[in-house]
């Protein structure tokens, strides 16, 4: 018995460096490429294209349109282009504004998993009309309720053009948008590509995936291919956002006496900012002071109809990064820290006086730390609010090790 246990073992260990060599080198750009969304011009002549095949409806089959995916870097940028055949223009669908993730649209996009942990993922995504939608996945997209975040957002550009045979387009990705960890130049991340054409309700996929996953495996980390890129340093940015308000207000209120009206001047005037740096190439620390939201999203209109409170998803940009790895989830939104809770009470924002916030990666564990200083308000004294997550994923991708801890106190 102790033999064939040994054949098995050595088997496996076998396998599993076969297919750790099976990785694709992605073409370097030595020289300048013009951003045009024009995939025809000589620097892209020389890239090989990626392989698609079709998921659904007809699974392995060809693609039945023209769809040709290139994908090339240089030491800023990762490019990503296309030219796709539409023979039904009239039946085209498009988005309308950024981050419009709805399904009866034409897409084509790419899917990373930059730290090739085989367990979080961020899509870049565009139209026909140039629109940009960009979406984080988190453990391996097993539940679409907590594992898919439509208000992360990043810096990245798209340019598309269209004529009645199809259209093409231009992703440039900065690589200070993505979060990585080179080994003396050497960098590995998974990628995959798709296309969906919503007039047949075709998907073109690169590599192959799972069908037993369904659709939403095409986004599952697990299922991307391993690329190489070589003589890549990841580098450590800082950005610094800072805002400064200000404003009068001006009313006429009636004297003590109630002979006349006395104006009266109100000058308003707030200033603060946020800074986000890299700590290391595993790292991101995030620093806010007097912290505003204004520019926030608006949250959707919803109705409820039932007992429970509604469910609001976070939408601050401070708290989007890797927001999973402060993720403690019980049953589909049942979560022990909500960020939500913070810079809230009674429905009424509280202001922030301060805080931080780093996340990232500590060999096979991920790290989330938190701190925040709210002002006080009608109800409540100033408030902190700190949290420590750590987290790892152990014998397969539906089991972990780790903890959390929260502490609030006035």
């Amino acid at each position: 018995m102790k033999s064939y246990v040994s054949l098995i073992l050595c088997f496996l260990v076998f396998n599993g460096v076969c297919i750790a060599q099976d990785q694709l080198e992605i073409t370097r750009f030595e020289g300048t490429i013009e951003f045009d969304g024009d995939v025809k011009e000589m620097g892209w002549n020389s890239v090989p294209a990626l392989p698609l095949i079709t998921f659904s409806p007809e699974y392995g089959k060809k693609p039945t349109q023209f769809t040709e995916y290139k994908l090339a870097y240089n030491d800023e940028f990762l490019y990503f282009a296309g030219t796709l055949e539409d023979r039904q223009p009239d039946k085209r669908q498009v988005q309308l504004k950024r981050d419009d993730w709805k399904y009866n649209c034409d897409w084509a996009g790419i899917i990373i998993d930059s730290y090739n942990d085989k367990e979080n993922t961020v899509v870049f995504a565009t139209s026909p009309s140039g629109g940009r939608t960009d979406v984080s996945f988190s453990n391996d997209a097993n539940d679409l309720q907590t594992d898919m975040n439509l208000s992360w957002n990043t810096f990245w550009e798209v340019i598309t053009k269209s004529d009645d045979l199809g259209w093409s387009f231009e992703m440039r990705i900065p690589f200070s948008s993505l979060r990585f960890q080179d080994q003396d130049g050497k960098v590995v991340m998974g990628i995959a590509a798709w296309r969906y054409i919503s007039n047949s309700y075709e998907n073109f996929i690169f590599p192959d995936a799972d069908v037993k996953h369904g659709f939403w495996g095409i986004f599952k980390a697990s299922q991307t291919k391993e690329v190489i890129f070589n003589d890549l340093k990841s580098k450590n940015p800082i950005y610094i956002a800072p805002y400064v308000l200000g404003g009068l207000q001006q009313s006429n209120q009636l004297s003590d006496d109630e002979s006349a009206y006395e104006r009266k001047n109100a000058f308003t005037r707030n200033l603060g900012g946020d800074v986000k740096l890299r700590v290391s190439d595993k790292l991101t620390l995030d620093l806010t002071a007097n912290t505003d939201f204004a520019q926030v999203e608006a949250d959707d209109q919803m109705v409820n109809l039932t007992r429970f409170s509604l469910f609001f998803p976070e939408k601050r940009l401070f708290f989007q990064e890797r927001r999973s790895n402060f993720e403690f989830n019980f049953d589909g939104r049942n979560r022990l820290f909500y960020t939500r809770r913070i810079g809230i009470d009674g429905g009424l924002p509280v202001d922030i006086y301060g805080g931080a916030r780093m996340v990232g990666r500590l060999g096979p564990w991920d790290l989330g730390l938190l701190s925040m200083q709210t002002a006080p308000s009608a109800e409540l004294f100033s408030e902190n609010f700190s949290v420590v997550r750590l987290r790892r994923q152990i014998l397969n991708e539906n089991t972990y090790l780790g903890g959390i801890l929260t502490n609030r106190f006035d």
